[in-house]
């Protein structure tokens, strides 16, 4: 087996090429023109949606995670926290934390602005669906490399408390898209993905965590607008989460 170091550096490496391939080319406005050209108005938002979620399922984990077996030749188990989660009663604690503060959130109308990501007038119980299951594809391969792969190998390199604060400063830089605000925000909720990463010694707990943060947030925007026959919709964003 290789020496463990040797491990961490590769994947760093590895986690790094995934990261600017998909943020600077799969995202890139070549790209979302192209991928434009292929689809009515009325269906752009929800394609390339498919196309950035679908795309970074497979950029962010599926390559990372070939390339990791296939270079290094050896079973990461024991370095990404893909063993068997502890401390599993955190998971629903925090699920229900995160849904009740969404839920209050999205009642001001300035916390709905530029969501639900995909621009659509009218939602059906299919395209909601679609919505939440693509959110989880997307959203399990990016804490595979952010809180599995880049957060176990850094820590290996330079320990954990550098580790947690590369981890969160580059989780607040992806979020450049968004706006400042969602960079700031980042960067607690990054603390807490870090954190109970390490607690809970898996990065699967991250996961459900994002995800949940991310669907029930749509769902409480698109639930608002259902209700009152409002659209939360000010501008049409085409960034990513």
């Amino acid at each position: 087996m290789i020496p463990q170091f040797h491990f961490a550096t590769t994947a760093v490496f590895i986690t790094l090429l995934a990261l600017l391939s998909y943020f600077l080319l799969l995202l890139s406005s070549p790209m979302k023109s192209l991928v434009n050209k292929f689809f009515l108005e009325e269906d752009r938002s929800l394609a390339w949606r498919m196309y950035e979620r679908l795309g970074g399922a497979f950029i962010l984990g599926v390559l990372p995670a070939s390339l990791i077996l296939i270079i290094t030749h050896v079973n990461d188990s024991a370095i990404l926290f893909t063993g068997a989660i502890t401390r599993f009663y955190l998971i629903p604690v925090f699920c229900v934390t995160i849904l009740i503060i969404n839920f209050f959130a999205t009642r001001k109308a300035a916390n709905r602005i530029g969501y639900p990501l995909i621009i659509k007038k009218n939602w059906t119980g299919s395209l909601l669906l679609v919505n939440q299951l693509t959110w989880a594809v997307y959203l399990f391969a990016y804490e595979y490399l952010l809180r599995g792969v880049l957060f176990s190998s850094c820590i290996v390199l330079v320990g954990l408390p550098t580790a947690t604060i590369i981890n969160i400063v580059l989780y607040s830089v992806l979020h450049f898209r968004r706006g400042i605000k969602q960079m700031i925000f980042a960067i607690p909720f990054g603390v807490v993905l870090c954190l109970l990463t390490v607690a809970t010694s898996s990065w699967i707990t991250a996961a459900l965590l994002h995800t949940a943060f991310a669907t029930s947030y749509e769902f409480f925007v698109i639930s608002y607008g259902k209700k009152w026959g409002r659209s939360s919709r000010r501008h049409p964003s085409l960034s990513s989460h």
